[in-house]
């Protein structure tokens, strides 16, 4: 029995296979990624031909845009590449020789421009007297291969440089009685220093610089102002007024700026004005800046926020913003005429708020702000926020010469548009025609309005040319404003043919009108009638 169990199991085992798993693939090697393809190999030859062209294209472009310094750098590289093996082509040589050419050019251009650019500047350089800069620049000029013309303008200025040296070593002297007390001594060197005004322009430059002494600095400044030569004076007066060390000499600084009467001084005086920490440095720059014929046109924007500050400065600020509106001719602030560039969204605030600040100002009671209320008055007749109106009780202080029947009372009767001679002040034109009134006290004088002769057929008797003075006495030497008067019509009822010739707010109490030129010199001539405005 057992047996028999064991055979069926047995024949079990070979006849029939049990269950199995799924047949597997056989094992696969592991996958490997493509090889890089093995790049051919670069031959010496053609790296050289790859450097090459990049140093060609880099030198190329430097000299186009006029780096010369990288030009060199690449050309230089260049250069050491051609130099190693192999050795290049005719090509590339001829390349090379080409760019060099190119530097050399290029290289020669500059240089030239350099040269005459600086040889330019020698002249004004001797003509200011800053004679080392003129040496300076003539050594630059020899130093860059000048051409044969340049080579003579520099032996030129050498020799002139000389004999300003040489003048100046002469002028030690007068220098030295610059500083004398004495007025003599002073105007005998000051003449002498005139005479030589190029050797003397140096010398009077450095002596002006001179803090502690204040007689040195102030016939320094007078001397220079004799020389009139403004474009070089000038600066050397400004600079005494930047000076804090020279404080005692500011005022003689500010007379000299002013009578000088040139262009040259404004933009420094307001650059100063602004922004200098020191009050009475900014005041005298501002009153300075008041007096030139060149206050900036920006002047007004700039000034406006020290308008609406108490300072001390405040009159001094206000005078000059008229001044500058005057000059400027920026009377009209609604339409922003007369400035070349815009304000900023600040100035235009404080434009917009001038008109009530000036109107304040006017009616302030305090005597400490009396010269600020008259000077915001002033700037407010230029901008046209107030009408000036003429002056009463004015009366008529002498004349030159008048005839019984014409008297010089007639010019402040109130008629001018008649054509009776009764009227109208006549005079012979043998005497100067020359017309003084009296306001009966100081007064701000801001224009004076002229009727001419109205004579039928007798217009050109009339004056042409006016020149007004103001000032405390009848006496006054410099005229504070010109103007031209038009001929009258000749006519009765006519429209009003009167001029308003504009003064720059002077403070006097006589006005003096005199007549520098007749439309036609005949033997008589005269004025229908004047009018004085201000307040």
């Amino acid at each position: 029995m057992l047996a028999g169990l064991w055979l069926a199991a047995a024949g079990g085992c070979t006849s029939e296979k049990p269950d199995a798993s799924p047949a597997q693939p056989p094992p696969v090697a592991d996958e490997q990624p493509e090889p890089d393809p093995v790049p051919e190999p670069v031959s010496q030859s053609d790296e050289r031909d790859a450097e090459w062209t990049k140093l060609i294209a880099e030198t190329e472009r430097a000299l186009e845009q006029g780096d010369l310094e990288a030009a060199r750098e690449s050309l230089g590289s260049l250069e050491e590449l051609a130099n190693s093996e192999p050795a290049p082509g005719a090509e590339q040589l001829a390349a090379l020789d080409e760019l060099r050419a190119g530097l050399e050019e290029k290289t020669a251009a500059v240089a030239a421009k350099e040269r005459e650019a600086r040889l330019s500047e020698v002249p004004g350089l001797i003509e200011t007297g800053r004679l080392d800069d003129a040496v300076a620049a003539l050594d630059f000029a020899a130093s860059r291969a000048p051409t044969d013309e340049e080579r003579q303008q520099i032996t030129d200025h050498r020799a002139r440089i000389e004999e300003i040296r040489a003048a100046q070593r002469k002028l030690g002297a007068w220098m030295k009685l610059l500083g004398s007390e004495t007025r003599s001594e002073v105007r005998a060197a000051q003449a002498e220093l005139v005479a030589e005004p190029e050797a003397a322009l140096p010398l009077l430059t450095a002596s002006a610089q001179t803090p502690g002494d204040a007689t040195l600095v102030k016939n320094s400044l007078e001397a220079l102002r004799l020389l009139r030569r403004p474009s070089a004076t000038l600066p050397a007066m400004v600079a005494v007024l930047e000076s804090p060390e020279q404080e005692a000499s500011w005022e003689d600084a500010a007379e000299a700026i002013k009578r000088c009467d040139a262009a040259g001084a404004g933009p420094e005086l307001l650059d100063l004005a602004r922004t200098s920490e020191i009050p009475a440095q900014r005041e005298i720059a501002l009153t300075t800046l008041s007096d030139v014929p060149d206050p900036p046109q920006e002047t007004l924007l700039r000034l406006l926020p020290m308008m609406f500050s108490d300072g001390p400065e405040l009159a001094a600020v206000l005078r000059c913003a008229a001044h500058s509106v005057r000059v400027n001719g920026q009377e009209d602030l609604l339409g922003l005429r007369g400035f070349v560039k815009p304000p900023t969204a600040d100035e235009l605030k404080l434009l917009t708020q001038l008109p009530a600040r000036l109107e304040s100002l006017m009616a302030s009671e305090a005597e400490e702000q009396s010269e600020a209320a008259r000077m915001a008055r002033v700037l407010a007749i230029e901008t046209r926020q107030v009408s000036p109106a003429p002056l009463a009780d004015v009366s008529v202080f002498s004349v030159s010469a008048e005839y019984p029947e014409n008297p010089k009372e007639a010019v402040l009767d109130g008629v001018w548009n008649s054509t009776d001679l009764a009227t109208m002040w006549c005079y012979p034109v043998s005497a100067d025609g020359i017309l003084i009134l009296d306001l009966g006290e100081e007064r701000t004088v801001t224009a004076v309005k002229l009727w001419n002769l109205n004579q039928p057929g007798g217009q050109t008797r009339g004056w042409k040319q006016v020149e007004v003075f103001v000032s405390p006495t009848p006496t006054a030497l410099q005229p504070d404003a010109t103007g031209v008067v038009p001929m009258a019509p000749g006519a009765e009822e006519t429209s009003d043919y009167g001029v308003i010739v504009s003064v720059p707010a002077v403070r006097g109490r006589y006005v003096k009108l005199k007549a520098n030129e007749l439309w036609n010199s005949s033997n008589f001539s005269g004025l229908a009638e004047v009018q004085v405005f201000g307040f």
